[in-house]
């Protein structure tokens, strides 16, 4: 299961990458899928909806078999690019924890 997420628009996907690392029963695997996730502005918090999106994802995950999990995180073009690496980065650990 290939996991994009973009975080400028804002993706995530929580609780899939600790499946990627157990043993897994289910011999079927998930299909690839993207995942939208918002966060508060420039924050690393992500909304309600956003929540919300990572556990509707985390749950269907547990019907398949997950072979990987790719988080992607960007950042709009206002600001440094220092910070706007720092924001992405942040955003990304936060979708993965």
């Amino acid at each position: 299961m290939r996991i994009w997420m973009n975080l400028s628009l804002v993706a995530a996907l929580a609780g899939l990458g600790a499946c990627a690392r157990l043993p897994h029963p289910r011999a079927e695997v998930c299909p690839d899928t993207s995942f939208q996730i918002y966060f508060e502005p420039d924050s690393a918090t992500l909304t309600d909806e956003g929540l919300a999106v990572v556990a509707t994802a985390a749950a269907g995950a547990r019907s398949c078999r997950v072979d990987g999990v790719q988080v992607l995180g960007l950042a709009d073009a206002a600001g440094s690019p220092q910070a706007n690496l720092a924001l992405s980065q942040a955003r990304a650990a936060a979708v993965s924890r």
